[in-house]
């Protein structure tokens, strides 16, 4: 398989609501897809789980009925340039890519975190006779503003130490609120899930509930959400920078692109 680029794109509010739903009055969905990344999304109705759309077998598309979309919390391809949307207003999306190209997209709240959705994730690329290659986070909800109770916090532990030790995963996932309360740290526990596997994590590195460029359903009661996509394709974006981690707008969205094999 020749090189690819993996693109990865956050809207924020300013692009709009981007749950798969079309309010009567707005431009259709479909238009502002393309508008921001120059193709229509694939997306799924996602349930907080850890259930599979494997992208590649049909193809669902945003319509105005969320209920006609499959229901998953995961999505898979390995096409080059389908778009894949995780929407979010606080769960952390998360984009695997593997070295052969392999993309999963993944909508990971705490309580799909703690059934292990990451791990399902991983799995899916090496099923494809793949490795993860680059793994990014966009905008989640950061731990000074996510208060969480000490059930909660060690089943997500358990969730991403998988087969190792929940106690240190709990010591890693756990930190403090602005306000001094127990809180988890979801970039924390997305990482530590990653790295059981090699994988290291890039991030957008934005707090949903801190920043009003974003949608927070904890923080604001926001009902709109912000999405994810990520796609690849075999040349260069030409909005793309030199280097893997550089940051740039796309229309106003942040960006980041990755060469792989």
């Amino acid at each position: 398989m020749g090189r690819r680029t993996l693109t990865v794109v956050a809207t924020d509010a300013v692009d709009g609501d981007m749950r798969p739903s079309e309010p009567l009055g707005h431009p259709s969905q479909i238009e502002r897809q393309r508008a921001l990344t120059g193709a229509e999304w694939t997306m799924v109705d996602e349930e907080h789980g850890v259930g599979v759309f494997d992208a590649d077998a049909a193809t669902p598309r945003s319509t105005a009925d969320a209920g006609d979309l499959p229901t998953a919390d995961v999505m898979v391809s390995s096409a080059i340039d389908t778009h894949l949307a995780i929407w979010a207003g606080d769960c952390a999306p998360v984009v695997l890519c593997g070295d052969e190209g392999t993309l999963v997209a993944v909508h990971a709240g705490w309580k799909g975190l703690a059934a292990g959705v990451l791990d399902v994730a991983v799995g899916l690329i090496v099923d494809r006779c793949d490795r993860v290659g680059a793994a990014v986070l966009g905008p989640c909800i950061g731990a000074e503003c996510y208060e969480f109770g000490p059930a909660e916090l060690r089943a997500v532990a358990a969730g991403v130490a998988g087969g190792g030790d929940p106690d240190a995963a709990v010591s890693a996932i756990t930190a403090v609120t602005a306000t001094g309360q127990h809180a988890l740290d979801v970039p924390a526990a997305v990482a530590w899930a990653l790295r059981r596997h090699h994988v290291e994590l890039d991030t957008i590195r934005a707090c949903t509930a801190c920043d009003p460029r974003w949608f927070s359903h904890r923080a604001r009661a926001d009902v709109a959400r912000h999405a994810v996509v990520a796609w690849t394709s075999t040349f260069a974006d030409p909005h793309r920078k030199n280097g893997a981690n550089d940051a740039l707008s796309a229309t106003s969205a942040p960006f980041f692109g990755r060469e792989g094999r």
